[in-house]
C-alpha cells in the first residue's frame, strides 16, 4: 500500500497486550501484515487456557486491530513452538519468517541479498562520453 511500517513498534504493542506472548515478529507476506507469536505454553496451562490460538486472536489481535489504522492491522496469526530465528546479536532474521510459516523447504543463503544471485556481478564501467562506447571497460571511438 506504499506505507512504511515499523515492525518493532507493532511487536512491542502486541507483546504488551498479553503475558502469554514469549516472542513476536511481524512481517509482510502476500500483501498482508502477518504476525508470528511464540506463546508461553506453560503459563497458558497454568491459566487454564486450552485453545491458545483462539485466545490470542480474541484477546490480542482483535483489540489491537480495532485501535490501529488499516495498513497496520495484523491480518493473519501464526503460532510457533520454537523460538524465532535470530542472528548472533539477538535480532530477528526477518527474511526467514515467510519460509518458516509457509513450511518452505527451499534452502536459502544466510544473507538475503545473495540468496538469488545467479551470476557474479562485475563492477560497472565508467559511462561513455558522446561519440564513444565502452567494450569490456575499454573506450572505443565510433
Amino acid at each position: 500500500s506504499g506505507k512504511n511500517i515499523n515492525p518493532t513498534e507493532i511487536e512491542v504493542k502486541l507483546a504488551a497486550m498479553s503475558d502469554l506472548i514469549a516472542e513476536t515478529a511481524v512481517f509482510l507476506h502476500q500483501d498482508s501484515l502477518q504476525a508470528v507469536i511464540v506463546p508461553d505454553f506453560s503459563r497458558a496451562r497454568k491459566q487454564g487456557i486450552k485453545d491458545i490460538e483462539r485466545h490470542l486472536k480474541e484477546q490480542v489481535i482483535e483489540p489491537y486491530n480495532q485501535k490501529v489504522t488499516t495498513y497496520k492491522k495484523v491480518m493473519r496469526l501464526h503460532l510457533l513452538r520454537e523460538e524465532l530465528p535470530k542472528n548472533r546479536l539477538g535480532k530477528i532474521k526477518r527474511f526467514l519468517l515467510t519460509d518458516l510459516v509457509t513450511g518452505s523447504r527451499e534452502r536459502r543463503s544466510l544473507h538475503p541479498a545473495t540468496a538469488y544471485r545467479h551470476t557474479p556481478c562485475r563492477p560497472p564501467s565508467r559511462p561513455a562520453r558522446s561519440g564513444q562506447f565502452a567494450v569490456d571497460g575499454a573506450k572505443v571511438d565510433r
